[in-house]
C-alpha cells in the first residue's frame, strides 16, 4: 500500500467528534472528492492506530475560492449545474430536512439523493 507524508496545514472542529484537517497533497497524487482512505499521526505510539479520512475537496483545489455559510435555495439554485445527477448529502438531520425540501422545490427526485444515515 502507497504511503505519504504530509504536512497538516490547518485543522477545525466540525462537530463534537468531527475535525476537518486540511493538508498539503503529495505531488502527482490523485483522489475522488467522497474517497475514504486511512490516516494516522506520524510519530512511533501512533503511526498504526489508522482512522477513517474522506477527501471533501476537488483533486485540483488550492483551497481558495470556495462559498461558505448557509445552504439555502438560492445557492443551491446558482450553483447545481443541470448535468449533476447525483447528490450527496450529510449533516445534523436538521439540515438534511431543510436541503431535501430545497431539492423536492427544485425537482431534484430522491432516487438520485444519496443521505448519510445516522
Amino acid at each position: 500500500m502507497e504511503e505519504h507524508i504530509v504536512k497538516i496545514l490547518n485543522t477545525a472542529k466540525v462537530t463534537h467528534d468531527v475535525i476537518r484537517f486540511q493538508v498539503e497533497k503529495p505531488q502527482g497524487y490523485s483522489f475522488i472528492p467522497g474517497q475514504a482512505t486511512e490516516v494516522s499521526i506520524n510519530v512511533p505510539d501512533l503511526k498504526n492506530d489508522k482512522r477513517p479520512f474522506t477527501f471533501t475537496c476537488l483533486n485540483s483545489a488550492d483551497y481558495q475560492g470556495y462559498s461558505y455559510g448557509y445552504i439555502t435555495e438560492e445557492f443551491l439554485r446558482a450553483n447545481i449545474q443541470p448535468h449533476y445527477k447525483n447528490f450527496y448529502l450529510c449533516g445534523p438531520p436538521p439540515m438534511m430536512d431543510t436541503i431535501m425540501g430545497y431539492f423536492s422545490y427544485m425537482g431534484i427526485k430522491g432516487d438520485s439523493i444519496i443521505m448519510e444515515k445516522m
